[in-house]
Parts: structure tokens; sequence; C-alpha cells
């Protein structure tokens, strides 16, 4: 048996092989295989005496050991950024729990049976950690695995016979069916690796769309910069951010989370920390209302649709000057409600502020200018050239996923210019520019736009990663038409040809059926639900239904216990107070029978045993009185002390004292 575990060690060991690589995470294989070692060397002298107490675990406690722990363990080591599984946490666990429950097994008594469960879970280890794409390495550790599991198999099914003459036989027969089942599995597990490689690029670009909902790339990083490069992957990411309910038939929304202001060779710098103004937490009835449900989180920022003048969810909320809602505790609420109000409140800018939106790059400045007069002609109404520049890119530019140009300075010009294809942030910055060459304050804003509406009875709406969105908000005129006031606000432009975006966005990344996508945004929808509860309360209410659940399990045994304690306090009650009273009278006349008749009495050390072993050394002494003293101390322990009835205590106590008034002669003390 010791050898059959040998050669399943090897086994085990390559599989944690595989764990290691695919999951990053050493520590533990390491430890198990230490563990693992220096068990195998302890059992050596004697296999089947060795952990015998770990036989009395059943199987069913290790795999629940092992979960556990397994979830402990992960939470310290998460999965690798490329691992994709719908349940990211309960797959690590899973992952580890079968290198622990490995271990639990190893520890048991020697056995075929756990041999069979040792390469199972080998086989568990090795399946479940492979959820990552195959790279050379780690399909060279995973090939390696198989073919030792498959070698393993060759000595259990191969008997060594016992004949001499029949040795050479068995010999050759073991080495040319090992040598051609080592190759027969090299070749087969080749062949399937060369197909998992040639699948996994596929399979990975559907995970990366509707399995990896927390890790988003690029545009989707909340930083302090804006950087004008090539959107990656997100331009094609089909995963979904969140659902908003619009009031009313709005054919889509702007959902802002930053503003930039400063701009220098392809780079944004975002706009300074402004005062935040807290928002109440009940909504207002008379106002337009919508609804967010979000998928993932961004930091402490809130997608924001424009108005929103109170928001209802966990936690505390505040906006911005620029529009920008906050959260107070990383978002843990996942399900918002807005009350909106569609008038544009006035912009409140100092002189400083003004002239920093209205700020060009230095060397630039001029064709700037050149290229937005060219543009707005004679037009002299700020509002009619901001109409006029974002009619200038919808006309005369390309939409397109893919930009090859560096966006600095003198490639943005060059862009404007020579109107190359680009990207919704170099539309923005360009429209921004030309604006403030025109004396329009004005800057960038982020964030997403959509128009996929899922929902038409609720006007709701999917907002996905590749709707990801940057457009130009300028500073203008407005006249509040119930009061006729002028004032100056922020409003938005895009510059970016709406129709080409839509048709790219909807072009881009992998189709997949209408059914599938449902099931995964009710996933969506769930996790949204589960992540939007009040952790604290659930955790009481889970308490209180588990102490619940007990209670009932084991309400007969509480039932019992209660009666039981009831009938021993109604029967100890049923001792009146006047028993001990009698009794201890009684013990009062024995004392003085002692003095009396002995001239004895009990010291405070003593015990009324020790002063009846004194009495029986006296020569005079008659042994029916010292019994009848002895069965009196007796009968007056069990009724003092044990509860037990005190009938005979008094005619005992007789007896004695009649014995002495017959006695022709008084005892005297065998001391004098």
């Amino acid at each position: 048996m010791i050898k059959q575990y040998i050669n399943c060690s090897f086994v085990i060991f390559s599989s944690w092989a595989v764990y290691a690589s695919c999951q990053g995470d050493t520590l533990l294989p390491m430890i198990a295989a230490a563990a693992l070692v220096l068990s195998l060397l302890a059992r050596l002298p004697a296999p089947e005496k060795k952990f015998a107490a770990m036989g009395k675990m059943p199987l069913l406690m290790i795999i629940i050991l092992s979960m556990s722990a397994g979830f402990f363990w992960r939470g310290v080591f998460p999965p690798p950024p490329d691992a994709n599984s719908p349940f990211p946490a309960l797959a690590a666990a899973f992952q580890t729990a079968t290198i622990l429950a490995t271990l639990f097994i190893w520890l048991r008594p020697m056995s075929p049976r756990n041999v069979q469960y040792l390469a199972f879970f080998a086989w568990a280890t090795a399946a479940a950690s492979i959820d990552v794409p195959f790279y050379p390495q780690r399909l060279l550790v995973f090939s390696t695995f198989c073919v030792l599991a498959t070698v393993f198999v060759i000595p259990q099914t191969l008997r060594k016979p016992k004949e001499r003459e029949r040795l050479f036989r068995f010999y050759r027969d073991f080495i040319l069916y090992s040598v051609l089942l080592v190759a027969l599995t090299v070749g087969l597990f080749f062949g399937i690796a060369k197909t998992i490689v040639a699948f996994d690029e596929a399979f990975m670009n559907l995970a990366n769309d509707y399995l990896l909902p927390r890790s988003y790339t690029n545009f989707l990083r909340i930083g302090p910069t804006l950087q004008l490069t090539n959107p990656g992957r997100s331009a094609l990411d089909k995963r979904p951010v969140l659902e908003v309910t619009m009031p009313g038939n709005n054919p889509g929304g702007y959902l802002k989370m930053q503003v930039f202001k400063t701009f220098h060779n392809g780079t944004w710098d975002e706009a300074e920390t402004l005062p935040q103004t807290p928002l109440a937490g009940e909504l207002d009835r008379a106002l337009p209302k919508a609804g967010m449900m979000m998928f993932s989180t961004f930091e402490k920022i809130v997608p924001s649709v424009e108005g929103v003048t109170a928001v209802a969810g966990i936690g505390r909320f505040s906006k911005s000057r620029n529009g920008v809602l906050y959260s107070d505790n990383r978002q843990n609420t996942r399900i918002l409600e807005f009350s909106l109000d569609d008038r544009n409140l006035p912009a409140q800018l100092s002189p400083q502020e003004t002239t920093e939106y209205l700020d060009l790059p230095a060397d630039i400045a001029g064709r700037l200018r050149s290229i937005s007069a060219g543009i707005v002609a004679n037009e002299t109404d700020p509002a009619a050239k901001a109409k006029l520049i974002q009619d200038f890119f919808r006309r005369n530019f390309q939409y397109s996923l893919s930009v090859n140009f560096r966006a600095d300075n003198e490639g943005l010009i060059k862009m404007i210019e020579e109107r190359w294809p680009a990207y919704c942030s170099y539309f923005a910055t360009a429209m921004t520019l030309l604006y403030r060459a025109e004396g329009i304050p004005a800057r960038v804003a982020t964030g997403f736009h959509t128009t996929e509406k899922i929902d038409q009875q609720q006007n709701k709406f999917l907002v996905r990663v590749y709707d990801a969105h940057a457009w130009t908000e300028a500073l203008l005129s407005r006249t509040d038409a119930r009061t006729g006031r002028t004032y100056l606000a922020w409003r938005r432009f895009d510059a970016t040809p709406a129709a080409q975006r839509a048709a790219a966005l909807r072009d881009s990344g992998i189709n997949i059926s209408k059914v599938l996508e449902n099931l995964w945004l009710s996933g969506l929808r769930l996790g949204a639900y589960i992540e939007n509860l009040d952790k604290e309360k659930v955790k009481q209410n889970l308490l209180l239904l588990m102490v619940a659940i007990m209670l009932y399990l084991n309400r007969r045994t509480i039932i019992s216990g209660i009666a039981q304690w009831l009938a021993n306090r109604k029967r100890r009650s049923t001792f009146p107070v006047q028993k001990n009273d009698r009794i201890h009278s009684l013990y009062r006349r024995y004392e003085d029978y002692l003095k009396n008749s002995w001239n004895e009495t009990r010291q405070a050390s003593e015990t009324d045993t020790e002063v009846l072993a004194r009495l029986k050394t006296r020569g005079e002494s008659r042994r029916d009185t010292l019994s009848a003293m002895e069965n009196f101390v007796q009968n007056y322990h069990a009724a003092r002390f044990g509860g037990k009835p005190d009938s005979g205590l008094e005619g005992v106590l007789a007896h004695m004292e009649g014995a002495e008034k017959s006695s022709p002669k008084k005892r005297t003390s065998g001391y004098n």
C-alpha cells in the first residue's frame, strides 16, 4: 500500500503544479507538499497504524472543512485577473478546497479506497484550475499532469506474477504497455491542448464580454487624466455596466462621471475638486423620477443623469458644481432613484475660472482660431457658433474604433485639417478647443451615452462598457421661459457622428443569442439586489433565523428540560421549612445525649464518624448503643443533605435515650 501512495503522490504533486501555474498561488501547494512528504516519512515504520484518528472523520466533513478553509484562503489570495467564471469566489474556493481535501484524505489510514479518492481529487484540482488562458508554460504543466495521471493507472491494472518463469514476460509487457500508453497519452493531450489553444481566444473574448463584470479597461478607469489613445478592448466590450430608467419618452441618456479642463499634448487634466452640495435622501413627488441599477461601481462616482436634485439609496450622496454625483461609501448601494429638475441651473464661475475654460495650447492657438473662423464665418451669436462647429464634425468626419495617430497638439491640428477618422474623445477634444478659439468657455465631460432600450413600457436602457463616451460642455447664455431671466449655463454638445457610432457599436464584439444575454442580465440583477442589501441587517436576520431553526429542531429537548427543571423545583419546594427545624432539633438532642451520657462533645474540626470511632475505643461501650448511634448519624446526614425522608430518626434517638435511663450505671469518660 505504501508503494501505491508513493505513486499517487506524483500525480498529486503534478496537479498542484497545475494549480500553482494557473492560479498564481504557490504558497498553498508548497505547504501541502511539505506536509504530505513529512507524513509519508512518518508512515514508513508502521504505515497502517499512523493517523488512525483521521479515519474517524467522514468524507462529508472533510469536504465542508476544505470548502470553508478554501473561502478564507482565496480571500487572501484572490484568483488571477485573467480567470473567468460566473462565480469567481466559489470557483476559487473550490480550487483550494481540492488541495486541502487531498491532504486530509492523505492523513487517513491507508486503504485502496483512499487511493481512489486521492486520484479523484488530483484530477479535480487540475480540472478546476484551468479557468485561465492557456499559455505555453501552463500547457506544458497541464500536459505533464495528464501523462502522469494516466501512467498511474498502469500499476493499478497489472499484477506482478509470483512464478519466476513469468517475470520476463511481465516486465516486457509492462514496458511496452507503458511506452505505448505514454505515447498515446502525449499525442492525445497534445491534440487536446492544441484544440484548447485554438478555441481559447474565442472563448476568452466571450468571457470578457459577459463573465468579468468587475474588470474594465482603458476608458473606464477612474483617474485624474484623460489620455487620447486607442480605446482598446473597451470599444468592443459588450459587458453590461448598469440599467437606467428615464422619465417620459426620453430616447436615451448621457450619464456624466468626470469633467476635464486643462489640455496639453494629448492629455486632459481633471477639473479640480469643487465643493460638493449634499443631496436630499427623499424624492420630490412633484418632479420627474429616474432609476438606476448598477452592476459595477466606479470608486465614489455615480454615473449621473442630468438634473439630479435628490437621491434615494443606501448611503449619502452629494453633487459638485460640475454636475458630478458622489457617494460616501464607494457605492455599496447598487439600486438608486433620482428626482430630476430639467431646468439648467446657472453656472457660477469666477473670472479666473472663466479664463481657464478659455485656455488654449500656445503653440497651436493661432491655427485653432484660423480653423474656427473658417467654420463660423460671419456668425456672431455664441450659441449659433457652437452649433456650426458641431455640425462641421458630424458632416465631415468618420467615426472609427481604430485610431492610429498620436493626438498631441500637432496631431490634433492635422486631424481637424485633414479630417482623419477618430474616436469620441478625439472629437470632443477638437470641438472643445475650437469653442475656446471662438471665445466660448468649454470643457470635456466623460461618462456613458446609451440608446439601447430594453423595456419600452418602463423606458429602460441598458448601458454597456462600449457605451463609454466623451462630449463637450459649453458655457452659453440661456433664457428662462417662465421668468424671462437670462443667465449663463453649461450646455451639452456632441461632435461624434451619432449614426456611425451606433453602427460601429452594433457591429462590434461577439454576437450571442438573446436568451443567453437575458439569462446573464438576470444574474447581474440578482447580484445587484444582493449587493444592495443592508449587510448588518442581513447578518442580524440570519442570526435570528439560525436561532429560530435551532430552537425548532431542539424543541422537544428544550421542553422536556424545562419540564424536568420545574418538576425538580416543585419537588424541592415540597420539603417544608419545619422539616429542617425538626432535623436540627433532633440533632441537638443527639449532641445533648453525647454530652450527658458519654461526657463527649464534638469538636468543630471533627465529623460525627470520627466521634463514633473515638467512642468505640472505650472498653465499656456497648455495641448495641453504638450501632444505634451510627444508624442515627447515617439517617441524619441522608435527611439533612440528601433530601431523603427523616423517618426513624426520632425512634432511634428515643431508643438510645431509653437505654440510657434503664442503665444502672452512668457512663463516665474513659480518660478519668
